[in-house]
């Protein structure tokens, strides 16, 4: 099926490619693995054991580097892993944190994204930057009003979406609002 940008993956062989709605090669069979274009008209691909980008035109915006590499979001972030640490980049394939974590999670509907480095877990925003830096044993998601539950020291709290502290660290155990 051709995506919205017009152009349809396809696989000759082993490998896969891409062609527009003329039937002519955008990207000629050469990927290991391919997806489909996402909303921001990148589109994951393989080459051996590395993932890169490539745009409607075939060109790539990351050329093959990464270990791991998740689909762009609605924000235009893309998850990526180089060796052990992760990162991310965004559809011109410009890191807006560079691989650094040890684990890291996808961006959620506030722009916000779980991140952890030596055992230690903090909250990120879209620009890369952090708005609690890793000090937590456990951050949690937030949920639709914002508000997510943490844990240092075995003591719990919440943090708003912001990262101010409403409830912070002084339970013995949390639940989700509900």
């Amino acid at each position: 099926d051709f995506t919205e940008s017009g152009v349809a993956l396809v696989r000759a062989g082993d490998v896969w490619g891409y062609i527009n709605t003329k039937g002519g090669y955008v990207a000629y069979p050469q990927f290991d693995e391919a997806f489909d274009f996402t909303e921001s008209g990148i589109a994951r691909v393989r080459t051996g054991d590395l993932w890169g980008f490539i745009d409607t035109e075939g060109a790539f915006v990351a050329n093959p580097q990464f270990s791991e590499a998740a689909d762009f979001g609605e924000n235009g972030i893309a998850l990526v892993k180089i060796d052990a640490r992760y990162g991310y980049i965004n559809t011109t394939g410009k890191y807006i944190a560079t691989p650094q974590f040890d684990i890291a999670y996808d961006f959620d509907e506030f722009g916000i994204a779980r991140v952890g480095v030596d055992g230690k877990y903090g909250y990120i925003n879209s620009n890369g930057k952090y708005i609690a830096t890793p000090q937590f044993d456990f951050v949690g998601e937030f949920d639709e009003n914002g508000i997510a539950i943490v844990m240092a020291g075995q003591k719990y709290g919440y943090v708003s979406k912001d990262c101010e502290y409403g409830a912070y660290l002084q339970f013995d155990e949390a639940h989700p609002f509900t």
